[in-house]
């Protein structure tokens, strides 16, 4: 008896709750909740699981208790409506993690091995004749070999001063930072620009007179010219970009034979000198400097094209000149 008793008490008084999805869950996340006893109830929930649907207040129920974002940030989630009501909002930070990671290598190995190229490729081939189409392929797949990733380097391109910029705003809720990423879209507009020139440089070879005539001069005066001519078009254009341009340059001419290696480290130090030093004149040499003048936080500072230049011209003249000075006296 006593054993009957416990089984209809505890089936008597088991809490029951029901949930309802508003994107697509992975089917281990559905059957993780239907074995804890979750009932799904499209009316009148106790809990939402969601990813990126757009959430409104409006769609809460009578007896919403908590909502689950199956994903990082609660940017989708009114958070403010759902507290006022004494709504639970959590996420699952890191639970996408190792998908992410996989794309992220999938994606090295798409873009370095030409496995996209050679499939269109594949598909477009049409011949009845088996010699032909072996033919083709063999003619082709060379173009499609890609390289190693294997000992590449790696860049990683973060927006943590974005998210600092914001800050400074007095935005801190994590809901709230998607406006960071609004204060980046001028700065990104520019960066398509830079990048933009630099191809059309790149493609002219726009900068090969420049780079004969300092090859011709003598061993001694390349550093120099190099550096001069670095700091000017840094000036002007992105630091990183020119020197971008310039190294292949003198890189090619190594391969030619047209400079010893020793002299091509030389002039890499020139380059690199003269594309970071000379370049803080201008915010278009320093990017950071950049996304400065074209945030919103500069009108509150009162910061300005040229007064940003006349704040940074006595740090450039003092280290041009040292600059200037160390490449003709240790290069």
């Amino acid at each position: 008896m006593s054993s009957d008793f416990i089984l209809f008490r505890d089936y008597d008084h088991s809490p029951m709750y029901t949930y309802k999805t508003l994107n697509a869950i992975a089917p281990e996340g559905t059957d993780a909740l239907d074995e804890a006893g979750f009932k799904v109830d499209e009316n009148n929930f106790d809990a939402l699981v969601l990813r990126s649907h757009k959430l409104s207040a409006d769609e809460f129920s009578d007896n919403l208790k908590c909502i689950g974002r199956a994903g990082a940030g609660y940017n989708n989630i009114p958070v403010d409506e759902a507290t006022e009501k004494g709504i639970v909002v959590f996420n699952t930070p890191g639970a996408n993690a190792n998908a992410v990671k996989e794309l992220v290598v999938c994606g090295l190995l798409l873009a370095s091995r030409g496995i996209v190229q050679g499939s269109v490729f594949s598909s477009s081939l049409e011949s009845p004749d088996d010699n032909a189409l072996n033919q083709s392929v063999e003619q082709a797949k060379k173009t499609f070999k890609g390289n190693e990733v294997q000992g590449k380097t790696l860049g990683i391109i973060g927006l943590g001063v974005i998210i600092l910029l914001t800050s400074f705003k007095g935005i801190t809720h994590e809901h709230d930072l998607g406006d960071a990423f609004k204060e980046a879209l001028p700065f990104t507009a520019l960066l398509v620009v830079f990048f933009g020139v630099v191809s059309v440089i790149a493609d002219q070879e726009l900068f090969t007179p420049i780079i004969s005539y300092v090859l011709a001069q003598e061993t001694s005066s390349q550093a120099p010219i190099f550096f001069v001519a670095n700091g000017v078009l840094s000036a002007i254009s992105d630091n990183v970009f020119v020197a971008t341009i310039y190294i292949n340059e003198i890189k090619d001419a190594l391969d030619m034979n047209i400079i010893s290696r020793a002299q091509f480290d030389k002039l890499a130090i020139a380059i690199n000198t003269g594309t970071n030093i000379p370049s803080i004149a201008t915010p278009n040499g320093q990017a950071a400097f950049l996304f400065l003048l074209t945030s919103s936080l500069a009108p509150l500072i009162n910061l300005s094209y040229m007064r940003m230049v006349i704040m940074a011209l006595p740090y450039t003249i003092v280290l041009s000149i040292v600059g200037f000075l160390a490449v003709i006296t240790f290069l």
